[in-house]
């Protein structure tokens, strides 16, 4: 006969290897549910936190480097005008082209000379409040890049004999910058690093590495001068007499150390 009292729970005592396992079980259960609550409060701690900022000192520092410019770029034009397009076309093309060959003969290389501008456009006179058809204007620019600087007035006075009457942007500079920028450089690094070696020892700390660096460079040269004028398609005019000048090369750097 079954007894209908019997409990549904194991009898640890006729079940020891089961109740074993299941007290086990448990006990895995227990241990990894307080693993994760302490898990979750330590990574609810660090929400939001920034780890610790190092304690630093920021040095700006100067450096400046002195150069002779050894080239200069002009822009040398003609603007013709015409009642009609190929007129201005002819008058301009005849101009522009013994242009360059003056510029080839006083050794200027071809590969110097490059057509920046073509221009063709109507030109309208108001009359009466209306605009009438006057005619045409086509201009052309030749950039012109001059690596002997004693030439430069020689150009310029070329650039008026054939009736260029669009002359600007000259511009007097050194072709590669980038030795005179890079020992600057170096003076401005030279000079942030002692200032931060003598505030350093003035306010008790240690210098660690360098967190931080930043540059800002620039070029200044003082205007050049033009002795003497040249006139504009006149020709027999003297040649002006350009001063270089000299060009200067400043860098600023900021560096930030860490201190101990």
């Amino acid at each position: 006969m079954l007894d209908n009292h019997r409990s549904i729970w194991p009898n640890f005592d006729d079940e020891k290897p089961y109740a074993v396992l299941v007290m086990g079980l448990v006990f895995i259960i227990f241990l990894s549910f307080v693993v994760k609550i302490v898990t979750d409060a330590r990574t609810y701690q660090f929400i939001g936190l920034a780890p610790d900022t190092p304690n630093t000192i920021t040095i700006v520092g100067e450096g400046k480097m002195t150069g002779a410019p050894d080239v200069a770029m002009v822009d040398l034009g003609v603007l013709s005008t015409s009642n009609k397009v190929s007129g201005a076309q002819a008058d301009n093309t005849k101009k522009m082209n013994e242009l360059a060959d003056r510029l080839l003969k006083i050794g200027i290389k071809k590969d110097d000379m490059k057509t920046t501008q073509y221009y063709i456009n109507p030109r309208y006179d108001y009359i009466d409040g209306r605009s009438v058809l006057a005619g045409y204007d086509v201009q052309q620019t030749l950039k012109v890049k001059i690596r002997d600087l004693d030439k430069v007035g020689a150009a310029l006075s070329i650039a008026g004999e054939v009736g260029a009457n669009q002359v600007g942007g000259l511009n007097i500079t050194i072709d590669d910058p980038e030795p005179l920028r890079a020992a600057a450089r170096i003076k401005a690094v030279t000079s942030a690093r002692s200032k931060a070696a003598a505030l350093a020892q003035s306010i008790g700390v240690k210098l660690g590495r360098v967190v931080s660096f930043s540059e800002n460079s620039s070029d200044e040269q003082p205007p050049y001068m033009m002795k003497e004028s040249f006139g504009v398609g006149g020709g027999g005019a003297p040649a002006p007499n350009i001063q270089s000048g000299s060009l200067e090369i400043t860098s600023n750097v900021t560096l930030s150390y860490e201190i101990h």
